[in-house]
């Protein structure tokens, strides 16, 4: 097709100039990548290159004079008109977009997806379209693929946070378990084996009166079986409140850490010292027993994995709730490089999750030099009593 962009006839010169541009033009638009489609103010197509013919499957003679809505599926051929009426009406450019709504149809029949820039060129005859179309076949099926990609893992997402709180949920009604077997246990020790204990020494104390005054080796084999039984009293005694303090339900949240830290200083030489504020024991029962079972895992810490001569306990109130502080002397450690080895021997799962269950915040702190701070915060909601 010869396009003439003047209406005077120009000079011979001009004349081969123009036809070398054009020539040039032709080249170019014939070389382009993607497909190049002119269409006329009526929407004919006038012009085409090779990739068209390949994109669509038509020879270019079957386009030359026909509608441009020819290369598009038929269900958007009257919307596509009326749009490219507008837009001739008031041209503009229009760059080549990331919309995967629009479709192109071959030959064949078949449909697929395609990127289109637009953009309006005057000639001697009117104003023409110049319509770039590229095949998004390839990005659709890519966004396709990462849209499944993200549809997978937020799946996946989704079933390990239910699986998280499952967890969580199971850890729950673990600890739960093992404080009701523990106050089971304590019971049993407490009522049972310390009553049987304490018959058997009465009945020794009895033998020993009974006893020939004189039959001083008799005596004294009494006096040592007497010792071992209180020996073993004391012991029991001390294993039924360590698994259950039953002063912490009778007299409340500070007495049960006093009786601690005096049971841990009597028997290790630690010095500790406690300072508790009575709003504590407005706490509910679940929220004492999570802040006395993490001090007593600190204190133990304190004494099997620092080495500390000095502990401070301290109980008090915090913004919106209660905060347990116990904080020692020994050998620090780096809290952010805790290995999983290294966690499970301090009881830092353990705590955490106690902490969690009474949705309180958990802090462990390291310096050296400073020794190791733990810092629980439980939400003091009121028993009412």
């Amino acid at each position: 097709m010869n396009t003439t962009f003047q209406q005077a006839e120009p000079a011979p010169a001009e004349l081969a100039e123009m036809q070398a541009s054009e020539a040039r033009f032709r080249s170019f638009v014939e070389s382009a990548p993607d497909a190049v489609v002119f269409a006329d103010a009526r929407g004919r197509i006038q012009l085409v290159n090779a990739q068209t013919e390949r994109l669509f499957g038509y020879r270019r003679e079957e386009l030359i004079g026909r509608p441009l809505e020819r290369l598009m599926p038929k269900r958007f051929r009257r919307e596509h008109a009326e749009q490219r009426k507008k837009y001739l009406a008031a041209p503009r450019a229009w760059p080549m977009g990331k919309r995967l709504d629009l479709f192109g149809r071959r030959r064949n029949g078949d449909e697929f997806p395609v990127e289109i820039s637009l953009g309006p060129l005057s000639t001697a005859s009117g104003q023409w379209l110049c319509a770039v179309i590229r095949d998004a076949t390839s990005r659709k099926q890519m966004e396709e693929a990462l849209m499944e990609s993200k549809r997978h893992y937020i799946d996946l997402f989704r079933q390990a946070r239910a699986a998280h709180r499952e967890m969580q949920r199971l850890s729950g009604l673990l600890h739960h378990a093992q404080e009701k077997e523990r106050a089971h246990i304590s019971r049993e020790l407490h009522d049972e084996l310390g009553s049987t204990l304490t018959a058997a020494a009465m009945l020794l104390k009895g033998l020993e009166w009974s006893a020939d005054r004189d039959n001083a080796v008799n005596r004294d084999k009494l006096q040592k079986v007497q010792s071992l039984l209180q020996t073993a009293m004391t012991t029991v005694h001390d294993f039924a409140r360590q698994l259950r303090p039953s002063g912490l339900d009778e007299l409340g949240l500070a007495p049960a850490l006093r009786f601690l830290a005096r049971t841990v200083a009597e028997s290790t030489g630690l010095k500790v010292r406690l300072r508790a504020d009575p709003l504590a024991e407005k706490l509910d029962a679940e929220s004492k027993l999570a802040l006395f079972r993490i001090a007593q895992e600190s204190l133990n810490n304190a004494v099997k994995h620092a080495g500390a001569s000095q502990v401070r306990i301290t109980v008090a109130k915090a913004p919106g709730g209660i905060v347990l502080r116990v904080a020692d002397n020994g050998k620090s450690f780096p809290t952010t490089a805790t290995g999983a080895g290294r966690q499970l021997r301090l009881g830092l799962p353990g705590m955490q999750e106690r902490a969690r269950l009474v949705s309180g915040a958990f802090a462990i702190r390291g310096r050296r030099g400073k020794g190791t701070a733990v810092r629980v915060v439980v939400p003091l909601k009121p028993t009412g009593g």
